[in-house]
């Protein structure tokens, strides 16, 4: 071998060691990344920087000596990345789904990010570092799910608990979020690190990390129970029931005594004061409708589906384009509600994609399963515990839509098992020059998208605290900023309104209360373009329009909002009140019986303006 060739392979190594550790932190990190001094939106953005970060930088490292897994995931990662592409360049709103909603930040960028992370963790499991990665899985979920527990038992120096408590005195719950946003997220995410930590338990060489593996699920499973996640709870034991049956009779009494020990250690915390707050879950859960809204949301996701069939809506537009499918019973049973996705992954990936991703998406998981049960008989292989992992998965996400952190542990998951299928590599690719040129400009492309969102986000932040504290000179100069750096998708106006708004409320000097309502103003007509939640911006621009008494932009702005949620009572029983009070008032009237009939006669107020002008309106006819 040459000098050349032996200086080429030892770079090669020192670029793959590089790219296995940068993976490696996006692991660790995604699922515990939560900066609330520091960003907005502070359990989205640094999860979303992590990941195109991370993805960028494995691209630039990765060199090509490495394993390559199963063909099938390669094929079905660029079919999916087409499928994105496509429905983002016929997407309802383009930059909304470049970008990704705020709530989650799950656009084009970030969702091919993921899907490089997966191809890239795969090729280097293949290769011989799949241990590596499963022990990597089960260590992510352990500061998050010791976190979540804490917020249960009442610590929580980060967040406030206001915001995952609810009900009062012997009926309060908690449902805590972690590091995920939401009890649910954080859950689901644990249903996949929990069966990784299996995994370690029963396939890992060595005895410490099997000792960990043992602790780690435990963990993540008691995590999951005080969340009160009934469809990651769903997951967990159609996991578990998999499991023990794949492994027929080889479950050993020792364990066995583990799992009784488990159950009657449960009964007694349920039964224990401290299991209060989870009681009480259990029976809210059950005096809930069965499925709560999920039921009427999916009939109405389906027959959105009809229009979206082929190619979909695009990613993440479903909250901008769903009030015009919702149906009047949705809206009367939860009127005020907002819809951020249909909370089912896989009604998601239609309603996103069309049947092309529903189908990639099905055919993923049923490949890995595959994968999963062609090794059941080798007892050195996490095939089975990963398996059980992915159908776990795949269960709770009936439930649930995909996060960054939960879609993350999906494809990592499938990677594995793809990773369990090695195929030979080719040792030269004529085309590998050019690959890695596309790869250093993609990832030049997406260091390029974080930088942008960190900097936008940290301005928003830097806003939110100038309007606080009353300066809003420096607040405006903050938000002109994180307009000029903010990437695609990324919008604030809404929220910028508002806040403009309650500053105008409560300052005395007439001049900045001009000012900031001028500025909520302009914003709030912003909005009505960009917003991913178009009937509220309507609405909000149609009550700054009538505080200034500008009748005509009003009811336009509230027929704006009404055409984007047609089944939403509000703008209806505003313009029934401006017609009320421009004197119309067959028109006032019809809109009112409009507000009425869509809130299902349970508001008071709804009801008393109905009443009010159909008298006002009847006196008016016995004066003729």
């Amino acid at each position: 071998m040459s000098r050349e060739a032996v200086v080429t392979f030892v770079n090669s190594l020192r670029a793959s060691k590089a790219a296995i550790l940068t993976l490696c932190f996006v692991a660790l990190l995604v699922p515990s990344a939560i900066l609330p001094e520091i960003f907005f939106y502070y359990d989205v953005t640094p999860k979303a920087v992590l990941v195109l970060a991370g993805a960028a930088g494995s691209l630039w490292f990765f060199s090509r000596p490495a394993g390559n897994p199963a063909r099938w995931l390669s094929r079905l990662l660029a079919a999916q990345s087409a499928s994105l592409i496509l429905a983002t360049m016929l997407s309802e709103n383009v930059s909304l789904s470049l970008g990704g909603s705020n709530w989650r930040r799950l656009g084009l960028v970030t969702h091919i990010s993921v899907l490089l992370i997966a191809l890239l963790v795969s090729r280097t499991a293949a290769a011989g570092s799949l241990p590596l990665w499963v022990r990597v899985a089960a260590v992510a979920g352990l500061a998050p799910a010791l976190y979540g527990i804490a917020q249960y038992f009442g610590w929580d120096p980060w967040l406030p608990a206001a915001g995952y408590h609810a009900g009062e005195g012997s009926r309060a719950i908690v449902r805590p979020p972690s590091t995920l946003g939401h009890a649910i997220y954080f859950a689901n995410y644990l249903v996949g690190s929990s069966f990784c930590g299996v995994a370690v338990a029963m396939a890992d060489r060595s005895a410490r990390w099997r000792r960990f593996g043992c602790a780690s699920a435990a963990v993540a499973a008691v995590a999951i129970l005080l969340s009160g996640t009934r469809g990651a709870l769903a997951g967990l034991v159609a996991g578990a029931a998999l499991l023990a049956g794949s492994l027929r009779g080889k479950v050993t009494r020792r364990a066995l005594a583990v799992a009784v020990a488990g159950g009657g250690l449960l009964t007694a915390f349920l039964l224990s004061p401290a299991g209060a707050k989870l009681r009480n879950r259990v029976l809210w859960a059950l005096e809930e409708p069965p499925g709560g809204a999920r039921l009427l949301l999916w009939r109405d996701t389906l027959h959105m589906a009809r229009r979206y069939w082929l190619y979909g809506a695009g990613p993440e537009v479903y909250s901008a384009v769903f009030p015009q499918f919702q149906s009047v019973a949705l809206s009367r049973q939860y009127s005020d509600f907002y819809h951020e996705s249909p909370h089912n992954a896989f009604l998601d990936a239609l309603i996103s994609q069309g049947l092309p991703g529903l189908a990639i998406l099905a055919l993923l998981a049923t490949f890995a399963l595959r994968a999963a049960w062609r090794r059941r008989s080798d007892p050195s292989s996490p095939a089975l515990p990963l398996g059980a992992g992915l159908f776990a998965l795949v269960v709770a996400h009936l439930f649930a839509c995909f996060t960054i952190p939960t879609l993350l542990c999906f494809y990592w998951t499938v990677a594995l098992l793809a990773a369990l299928e090695p195929v030979p590599v080719r040792e030269r690719n004529p085309a590998r020059r050019l690959i890695c040129a596309g790869n250093h400009v993609l990832a030049a492309v997406m260091l390029l998208y974080a930088v942008r969102l960190a900097v936008g986000d940290r301005s928003l932040a830097v806003t939110r605290a100038h309007l606080d504290a009353g300066r809003l000179t420096e607040g405006v100069r903050a938000y002109e900023r994180h307009l000029r750096w903010r990437p695609p998708g990324m919008d604030a106006e809404l929220w910028y309104s508002r806040r403009l708004l309650v500053a105008a409320q409560a300052s005395s000097d007439w001049m900045q209360r001009t000012r900031a309502f001028t500025e909520a103003l302009r914003a709030a007509r912003r909005a009505t373009a960009a917003s991913e939640q178009p009937a509220n911006a309507w609405y909000n621009l149609a009550m700054l329009e009538a505080a200034r008494n500008h009748a005509p932009a009003a009811e336009g702005a509230l027929r704006a909002a009404a055409a984007a949620a047609p089944t939403w009572y509000k703008p209806h029983w505003m313009l029934a009140r401006l017609y009320q009070h421009l004197g119309r008032l067959e028109q006032a009237e019809a809109e009112a019986a409009v507000a009425l009939q869509l809130y299902g006669g349970r508001e008071p107020e709804v009801a008393a303006t109905w009443r009010e002008i159909r008298t006002s309106r009847n006196s008016l006819t016995l004066r003729e």
